[in-house]
């Protein structure tokens, strides 16, 4: 019982870091985009 216990959280873990993992790369590409469009905008002017 406690195996199974153990292996549910440590899957529980792992799906937490992904998913963290995946929110970090999503915002950073979000801010890296919004890097690009600023860096278009100020060459423009």
């Amino acid at each position: 019982m406690i195996n199974i216990l153990n292996i549910s959280n440590t899957i529980g873990t792992f799906i937490g870091l992904g998913a963290r993992l995946s929110y970090h790369q999503y915002t950073d590409s979000i801010n890296y985009s919004m890097d690009y469009t600023k860096l278009r905008s100020d060459k423009v002017s």
